[in-house]
Parts: structure tokens; C-alpha cells; sequence
């Protein structure tokens, strides 16, 4: 959820409440960054621990590998991926052709592989069509 979201939800919340009691007098303020604030809340208890500033970790996600957007085939085409167990990814595996990996087998080791494995479903993603569901799409845990 997007902070913009949160101040949007505010808003109806208001409009409801003013309706239901029939009162236009009655505010509701919520500020954006207060919001953030509220989305934020490990990454800035993560860098009071650590003494120094977070820096941008774009689509990668801490406990998900792959996780990310990447190119389909086509003109201006993307397919989300994010693999967040050892059984979705060697469903995500399977449904790719890719041979067995134990070293991708576990969250550290994909971990450690990020820009490898970022790569390689990169390059598996550019032969889908966004709009049609894949093998690799639909593959779900069991």
C-alpha cells in the first residue's frame, strides 16, 4: 500500500463519517509523510540500529528472490514475479525448464545469487506475453 492510498482511504473515511452525521464541520487531517511514516516503520527502526541511512533497494524485497518487474515480450510489457518460499521457487524453476540448483534451493542461497537470478528470469520473461497467462505465470506452490 502506497502512502497516497492511505490519505486517499482518510478522505472517503471523512466524506463517510461527515454523511452519516450529517455534519460538513467535522475534519480529518492526515498528513502524506505521517503515513509514510506508518509504511516505513521497519526501515526506519532498521537504520536507527544500524547508525546510517537505508539506501533504495528498488524491487528487490529482503525474504524474496526473485522479486521484481520484468521485461515481457512486446513493446512496453512487464511481468511481476516474486518468489517468497523454497517451494514456490522450484515451481518457478520447473515452469522455466530450468534444471535443478541446490545452491537456488534456499532463501540465503538465492540471496546470494540475486544478480544472477535476476538475470536469468529477465531473460526467461522476455519470451511471455504479458497478456497471456504462462506456464511460468500460473505456476503456483503446492
Amino acid at each position: 500500500m502506497h502512502r497516497d492510498d492511505l490519505a486517499d482511504i482518510a478522505r472517503r473515511f471523512r466524506t463517510r463519517f461527515r454523511r452519516r452525521l450529517d455534519r460538513a464541520d467535522i475534519a480529518l487531517h492526515l498528513h502524506r509523510d505521517e503515513a509514510g511514516a506508518y509504511l516505513l516503520g521497519e526501515v526506519y527502526l532498521a537504520a536507527a540500529l544500524a547508525g546510517r541511512e537505508p539506501g533504495p533497494t528498488g524491487n528487490t524485497h529482503h525474504a524474496a528472490v526473485p522479486h521484481g518487474v520484468y521485461p515481457a515480450a512486446g513493446d512496453d510489457r512487464w511481468i511481476a514475479v516474486a518468489v517468497h518460499d523454497d517451494s514456490g521457487w522450484r515451481h518457478l524453476a520447473d515452469a522455466l525448464g530450468w534444471p535443478p540448483d541446490p545452491a537456488l534451493d534456499t532463501l540465503a542461497g538465492r540471496l546470494a545469487a540475486r544478480p544472477m537470478t535476476d538475470a536469468e528470469v529477465r531473460e526467461a520473461s522476455k519470451k511471455d506475453e504479458a497478456e497471456k497467462p504462462t506456464r511460468s505465470q500460473t505456476a503456483k506452490a503446492a
